[in-house]
């Protein structure tokens, strides 16, 4: 006998969940199911936590139970993983992990949310003990058991989530050293804040290596070191977080269509070319609405957008996603990190002629609008030259309004106002 659901969902990350659920909340009456290889739904915000040792279970993490999944109408079909999909017959083969049974499961509309899988060079020692990426919940658990204070790290990656690493285990006693190829943050900001930030970084006792790679990871039983270029830096832990790539692998022997980017290909209504299959969140590309290209882009934020258009569309229910404008936050060694929009080095990719312009605070129209204003941070704002349009912000400093602040810009971002609008907000550019 063939398990049948209306709508069912690969994938357990919030993608998976929010299109599992707003397809019951679309359709009350369909009958949805969710699968997944781990025993609960959390965010990727809960990893850094664990490493802090304030979560120290999955339950503590957990944002959909099983029991919350089915009080919601929607079954969690825990630890199963997708093998392949018969489109024709409307089948997922499935394998239990517990029992290691292939089983059949039938759909009218499936969605794709299997995410993404974390990127590590393979050099030498990359699976030795002592060596980690951060993607999974039992991982990142093991991470935090394995470490103890006076230990040396080496965090591999200056992306926002390599940083929020290095934070975490500096706070736990360890000495950490960042390894970057090129710059901190190359992608979201400009050459100046990356080394601005260096400084900073390196003020709070953590070391920066920029412009090499690792070549080898070594020890007898476990890591003892890291080789860059021909030099042995000891380490007892290396923790690799060198960006992800689209788990696409269920999706391409199913003959659903890629896009550019290496993730699954969706229109606004996040449907693949198999029209009764979507995809969303890491496992999918959406589109830039500046550049009006599509984009691969992994954040969480995204994904939960991403799945509840999809979940909607596969429920029946018309829901239109036109595009992202990427906006990030962060707060890491006491600094508040904002990037949004295009970055120079984004733009390019895109072929968009920008340059990025200081910004400066002057004299406010509004007073009140003074107890608002970012005085101690550094801002940049990336204009496409030809239209003198606003394409982008950056923020890093120590002031909590840079986050009210950069709301601002992100509205004359998303309206394609020019440098000139700036003027009303109280900034000069330079």
């Amino acid at each position: 006998m063939v398990l049948r659901y209306d709508i069912l969902v690969l994938g357990g990350g919030v993608a998976g969940a929010r299109a599992a659920t707003e397809a019951k909340i679309c359709n009350a009456s369909a009958s949805v199911a969710i699968f997944s290889q781990e025993t609960a739904i959390y965010p990727r915000t809960a990893l850094i936590p664990v490493i802090l040792r304030d979560i120290q279970s999955l339950d503590e993490a957990a944002i959909y139970s099983p029991g919350k999944l089915k009080n919601l109408g929607v079954t969690f079909l825990e630890g199963y993983e997708a093998l392949s999909i018969d489109y024709d017959k409307r089948i997922v083969q499935a394998k239990c992990s517990s029992t290691h049974k292939t089983i059949p499961i039938g759909y009218k509309k499936l969605v794709i949310t299997t995410g993404s899988v974390p990127v590590v060079p393979p050099i030498e020692g990359y699976n030795l003990p002592g060596v980690f990426t951060i993607k999974w919940f039992d991982e990142v658990l093991s991470l935090s058991r394995y470490v103890a204070s006076g230990m040396k790290a080496i965090v591999v990656g200056a992306g926002f989530i390599g940083l929020e690493v290095a934070e975490a285990l500096r706070k736990r006693g360890i000495k950490v050293t960042i390894v970057v190829r090129s710059r901190i943050l190359r992608t979201f900001i400009e050459p100046d804040l990356s080394l601005l930030l260096n400084r900073h970084i390196e003020q709070k006792e953590v070391k920066v290596v920029t412009g090499v790679s690792p070549t080898e990871i070594g020890g007898k039983k476990r890591v003892e070191y890291v080789k860059l270029d021909d030099e042995k830096i000891p380490a007892s832990v290396v923790v690799f977080a060198t960006g992800v790539n689209p788990n696409v692998e269920i999706a391409k022997r199913a003959s659903v269509k890629l896009g550019g980017t290496g993730a699954i290909k969706v229109n606004r209504y996040m449907q693949t070319s198999v029209p009764e299959i979507y995809a969303a969140g890491d496992c999918a590309e959406t589109t830039d609405i500046i550049a009006c290209k599509p984009v691969y882009r992994p954040l969480g934020s995204l994904a939960a957008r991403m799945g509840e258009v999809a979940g909607s569309n596969a429920a029946g229910v018309k829901k239109v996603f036109n595009g992202s404008l990427r906006r990030q936050y962060d707060k890491i060694f006491d600094a508040h990190i904002i990037s949004m929009g295009l970055s120079t080095e984004e733009a390019l990719r895109f072929g968009i002629s920008a340059e990025a312009a200081n910004a400066e605070i002057k004299k406010l129209k509004h007073e009140l609008l003074s107890i608002k204003m970012p005085m101690d941070a550094q801002m940049r704002v990336i204009i496409e030259k030809d239209t003198n349009t606003i394409i982008g912000w950056q923020v890093v400093g120590s002031s909590r309004q840079s986050a009210w602040f950069s709301l601002c810009l992100e509205e004359l971002i998303r309206r394609k106002r020019s440098v000139s609008d700036l003027q009303e907000l109280g900034l000069s550019i330079a």
